[in-house]
């Protein structure tokens, strides 16, 4: 598999993880986009895999959705 390819998947992995992790805290993309200080079209965008995520933003949304278990963190 190309590395673009294999980039992209791995996007929407997370992005998929991240939005199954927001919605199992009952939380709105509008809630996670507060949280970070952007606009929810980044929340979108980072949750359906079409942009990369900063590591920084992706701490403060583990810890918002209460993320406790440092191997998932460190994944």
């Amino acid at each position: 598999m190309p590395v673009l390819e294999k980039l992209t998947l791995r996007r929407r992995v997370l992005g998929a993880n991240l939005r199954r992790m927001r919605d199992e805290q009952g939380r709105l993309p509008e809630d996670a986009a507060r949280e970070l200080g952007c606009h929810p079209a980044k929340v979108s965008r980072n949750e359906s895999g079409r942009s990369g995520i900063r590591q920084l933003d992706l701490k403060v949304l583990l810890d918002f959705y209460g993320v406790k278990d440092m191997k998932t963190h460190e994944g």
